[in-house]
């Protein structure tokens, strides 16, 4: 058949076209393979963008998690800072009362 068709005599093509055997051939058929390798390859997209956002959903879940303990323990050596500063200017001006003395001023009566 190929070296009929390269002296291009159409005459002994169709001849051996009419003359071959035919045979059943068993096989996929290629249009509803590629329809089907198609859908594959659009649900593992699907697939591999969902994973993608999840990672990031996940991710600035775990950052706004560890930005929250860090302003909590900043908030707390501000809050301590300003306490000690608080002590250090109550310490100059004026002495704190004892624990006696304070007993004894809230033990008054109200005189309101």
């Amino acid at each position: 058949m190929l070296a009929a068709q390269a002296r291009g005599d159409h005459a002994e093509i169709v001849s051996l076209w009419t003359s071959c055997p035919k045979m059943e051939v068993i096989a996929p058929d290629p249009t509803f393979s590629r329809v089907i390798h198609g859908v594959l390859l659009e649900v593992r997209s699907v697939i591999l963008q969902w994973v993608e956002v999840s990672h990031y959903v996940v991710r600035d879940r775990f950052l706004a998690t560890a930005l929250e303990a860090d302003d909590d323990s900043a908030a707390r050596t501000q809050d301590r800072g300003a306490v000690e500063a608080r002590e250090r200017e109550m310490g100059r001006g004026w002495s704190r009362p004892s624990h006696a003395s304070a007993r004894r001023l809230n033990s008054r009566p109200n005189s309101c």
